[in-house]
């Protein structure tokens, strides 16, 4: 039996930010890529952080779609949030996780180790041992003085790969020091020397950690360059696109099989919002990569020479091991 390709991460607005894009179109885009599985986060408005959260969410979810639709819940360092968070979790087929966000992201930011390390002891105690998928940026280590909306490149300056590498290297220390008995997910890698602290962190033999890494379309098919157009603006993702040595290494690390998954990280916006800024005058990051899942699989992975093994791997097989709850 032929298993269908699974999207790790999606950003489907819908609710308060319907005008970006719906649930029920999401999932359209989804089976229009061969996709038959996706996850979707809780970074929405409001996030997903209750019960009642879960429930306005799935309700928005058509009953009809040939794609299946799971969620994750947001996390954060309140004892209370994450008992109930657990619960929900093990009353809901759909949810399969939750989310962790080390940089700002409003209600859900828990940027600084302390607070992290709170939340693996946390779901220690209270006996989870499902996927924890965190968004790895260090926010003491990004540089928002340097952004200019007139210079997109700039990005790249304002959250440079160190904030990345240094947040991984956090949360497999916070997984470790805390006996965590989940599966780490790092979401969105765009640098190769996370990959490389990830796979370190899978093949230690003193120090056992179930941990995994995804990469998104954009940042495997695209480079920093993009940002340099006229249009560049459209190419503002968190974390930014790299150079394109980096990139030239991140398929090496693809070919040999050390990244686990495809994220695309799905974000719409209006091309208002990312060419102009939004309401309150901030050009929001985000790349609708569910568009490319297709081309990714098809074309570019073959072209750059990947194998149909470790395709098949990444697409259908790894996802179903990380998020075990996905059928």
């Amino acid at each position: 039996m032929k298993l269908p390709r699974i999207d790790t991460h999606d950003h489907f607005r819908d609710g308060k930010e319907a005008y970006k894009e719906t649930i029920e179109h999401g999932l359209r885009v989804a089976a229009s890529q061969g996709v038959g599985a996706v996850i979707d986060m809780p970074n929405t408005s409001p996030p997903i952080l209750c019960e009642n959260d879960v429930q306005r969410r799935l309700e928005l979810v058509p009953e009809t779609s040939p794609v299946k639709y799971y969620l994750l819940m947001g996390i954060v360092p309140d004892s209370d949030q994450i008992k109930h968070a657990i619960e929900y979790y093990r009353k809901y087929p759909q949810i399969v996780g939750f989310k962790m966000y080390v940089c700002q992201m409003g209600k859900l930011t828990v940027a600084d180790v302390p607070s992290q390390l709170y939340v693996y002891s946390e779901l220690v105690k209270q006996g989870y041992d499902g996927p924890l998928v965190v968004h790895c940026e260090c926010d003491d280590l990004c540089k928002p003085d340097k952004w200019d909306p007139k210079s997109p490149y700039s990005h790249c300056i304002a959250r440079p790969k160190e904030a990345e590498t240094e947040a991984v290297k956090n949360q497999i220390s916070n997984a470790k020091r805390t006996g965590f008995a989940g599966h780490l997910h790092i979401a969105h890698i765009s640098c190769p020397e996370s990959v490389e602290l990830i796979h370190e962190a899978q093949t230690d033999r003193d120090e056992y950690l179930r941990i995994s890494c995804e990469i998104t379309p954009h940042h495997l098919m695209f480079d920093s360059e993009y940002l340099a157009r006229p249009d560049g603006l459209l190419y503002k993702t968190n974390p930014p696109l790299r150079n394109m040595h980096y990139v030239f290494q991140l398929h090496e690390l693809v070919r040999q099989g050390k990244v686990n998954c495809f994220g695309t990280d799905h974000a719409p916006h209006t091309l208002g919002e990312k060419l102009y800024g939004d309401k309150n005058r901030n050009y929001p990051s985000g790349f609708p990569s569910l568009y490319l899942y297709g081309q990714l699989i098809e074309e570019f992975l073959p072209a750059i020479r990947v194998s149909k093994d470790i395709i098949h791997a990444m697409a259908c097989e790894n996802p179903r091991r990380i998020f075990p709850k996905i059928k």
